[in-house]
């Protein structure tokens, strides 16, 4: 892979879409039966950069045994260092043909992000044998890459950087920043190529605000290959896959496309073809598909139903805050009231599967796929989830405790992740909880010294007070403001409302004082 950047690493960041029960999920919806992840699985993460994502699975997942795969030996020293607490993972600095060389289990899951975009045919060969040979029958693959036609306005920002910085003397971020502030130059003065393209110039303004290592990895690599949708299905054929569905929930549906649209694709029964349309219909940019090792299950109610069976749903937000009419990618979805208050209801007070849900609204039996389908459109509006077990009890806090190794070594060294936010894993729903380095700081105090709001506010006014000094306005704070209170304020936020959701979701537990003698 020398053709792919490796001389400065990629963003830390996590991507939920690549979490076990979303890709499981997924696979339900799409009438696919998806791998059993309430029994023991295997886990793979080609391309894994820092490690965020996968480490976060590993946790979240003690019943599963993870890999992460990058070629990038920084990203795996910082993975590993970031896996302390972690026993059901490794990491392995190799190239996707060096790791087809290696004896893993068959793996559930093979999951890879935006790497296909970024990398030559003999790399893709590579990621398509190791599927081939280390993908289990009915293994879920899930790939994600930059798409045409939505990148045609865009593929000349690629080969603009190459032609301006070739004969600079330059580290390669040194090379990003000169080739920004040329991109710059063009939009300011006008030049055809901003003027005719919003696109283009909307690309740019996102790039200017990105970390200028996104911009290295997206835009330097020899390789920068978007692709329509038809021909990375076909490619996938190759290594006997068949398509899924998006992993984007709603993408899996026509509800986004005006009827013209809709009819045109009711025109062939082809899942290839339809998905190409449609893509093509949406300007795709960039897509997120998902690939199993097995057909799709007959248009059956009883094993349509198999594949939900173990899944518990539940709401992710209070009753008072859930919403029949939501806003998604642009398109406003509006729920009925009738049956959906009372699923709403249902939901918010418990997490149950679809036959407990069933019997909550006191249907029979043989309405219990009307029930799931009513479900799946409420887990349209991203305010519902599901959930490996219900909620712990909220029970009030004396100290706070992480059973997660893991998330504690997170909380207790926020200042030295990676990443903007700080990723809990948790075990309840398998996936990732994110909170703000801010409110990380502060439940770090409180870990240090109990709930005791007058030392912590103290420890946490010094520490900031300590990095002003040293030049650094840590989280925008000043000296001429009145941090104190502001601390306080953050402190009695947390208390009231982020420790009792982490303690739900199983990041956090209660640990009790002793009781003091007479």
């Amino acid at each position: 892979m020398q053709d792919y950047t490796t001389e400065i690493t990629y963003i830390s960041n996590y991507y939920c879409d690549l979490t076990p029960v979303h890709l499981a999920f997924i696979a339900a919806i799409n009438n696919f039966p998806p791998p059993d992840i309430y029994q023991p699985f295997n886990y793979c993460e080609l391309g894994c950069g820092c490690g965020k994502t996968t480490n976060i699975v590993a946790a979240a997942y003690p019943q599963a045994s993870c890999v992460g795969i990058d070629i990038n030996k920084d990203h795996i020293a910082i993975a590993r260092n970031e896996s302390k607490g972690i026993s059901n993972i490794e990491f392995f600095d190799l190239s996707f043909g060096e790791a087809l060389e290696r004896d893993f289990q068959p793996f559930d899951f093979i999951t890879m992000h935006g790497i296909w975009s970024w990398v030559g045919d003999s790399v893709r060969s590579d990621i398509l044998e190791f599927v081939r040979k280390f993908l289990k029958p009915n293994g879920l693959f899930y790939v994600s890459y930059d798409a045409m036609p939505g990148w045609a306005q865009l593929q000349p920002f690629h080969k603009i950087l190459s032609i301006y910085t070739r004969d600079k003397e330059a580290n390669i971020t040194e090379k990003a920043k000169a080739g920004m502030t040329y991109l710059q130059f063009l939009n300011e003065n006008k030049s055809p190529f901003f003027e005719y393209s919003p696109c283009a110039r909307q690309f740019l303004q996102c790039l200017d605000q990105s970390d200028i290592r996104y911009v290295i990895h997206e835009l330097f690599n020899k390789n920068l290959r978007p692709e329509y949708f038809c021909d990375v299905a076909e490619a996938m054929k190759s290594a006997d896959l068949s398509f899924v569905g998006d992993c984007v929930h709603v993408n899996n549906y026509q509800m986004m496309l005006t009827e013209p649209f809709r009819k045109l694709l009711n025109t062939t029964a082809d899942k290839i073809c339809r998905e190409t349309h449609k893509s093509i219909m949406l300007n795709d940019r960039f897509r997120k598909d998902v690939y199993a090792r097995c057909k799709s299950i007959p248009q059956d109610v009883g094993r349509r139903l198999e594949c939900f069976e173990k899944f518990l749903f539940g709401a992710m937000k209070p009753l008072s805050e859930l919403s029949l009419e939501v806003q998604i990618h642009g398109y406003t979805l509006t729920l009925n009231a009738d049956p959906y208050l009372k699923i709403f209801e249902i939901l918010a007070s418990d997490q149950l599967s679809i036959f407990e849900i069933n019997q909550k609204l006191k249907l029979p039996e043989d309405r219990v796929g009307e029930t799931l389908e009513n479900v799946i459109n409420c887990m349209l509006t991203n305010q519902f989830g599901i959930f490996f077990r219900k909620k712990n009890t909220e029970e009030p806090l004396q100290q706070i405790s992480f059973p997660s190794a893991y998330n504690l070594n997170q909380i207790m060294n926020w200042q030295e992740q990676y990443s903007k936010y700080i990723f809990l894993a948790s075990e309840i729903v398998g996936d990732a909880f994110a909170i703000s380095k801010q409110n990380a700081m502060i439940i770090a105090a409180i870990c240090k010294f109990g709930l005791q709001k007058e030392i912590v506010v103290e420890y946490v006014h010094e520490h900031i007070i300590s990095h002003i000094k040293n030049g650094n306005g840590m989280f925008g704070f000043s000296e001429n403001q009145d941090i104190k209170y502001l601390i306080s304020f953050h402190y009695e936020e947390i208390t009231r409302t982020l420790l009792k959701t982490l303690q739900s979701l199983g990041i956090i537990a209660n640990r009790l004082l002793p009781k003091r003698s007479a």
